[in-house]
């Protein structure tokens, strides 16, 4: 139980840091800035992964678990790939800015 408590803090904090660096981000005044931002919430963003698993591994039954960690590796595995295939076409159609706008209620509502 304690594990789920520790797992699900940490995730939260993840999400509600992410959200907070994504949105400053699409503020960024110059490339230094944004370049900055983005690692610091990349980085805070990070910890959702292990946390994930972690509730994943404690909230499923046995019979479910390798479902659910398959579920979370697609979601990993081609997350990344959606962003970078509408990314580019939503910042040349509009702007950078809108992306990390989008990201951070993206963020948001997962939380």
């Amino acid at each position: 139980m304690l594990d789920d408590i520790y797992n699900k803090t940490i995730l939260q904090f993840a999400y509600l840091g992410a959200a907070l660096f994504a949105l400053a981000t699409g503020l960024a005044w110059n490339a230094a800035s944004l370049i900055a931002l983005r690692t610091i919430g990349a980085t805070i963003g990070a910890a959702t992964g292990p946390a994930a698993l972690g509730l994943v591994g404690t909230q499923f039954t046995a019979e479910r678990r390798v479902q659910a960690m398959g579920w979370w590796g697609l979601v990993m595995a081609i997350g990344p790939v959606i962003g970078v295939s509408g990314g580019g076409p939503l910042a040349e159609a509009t702007t950078w800015r809108l992306l990390f706008w989008g990201q951070t209620g993206l963020i948001l509502l997962a939380f």
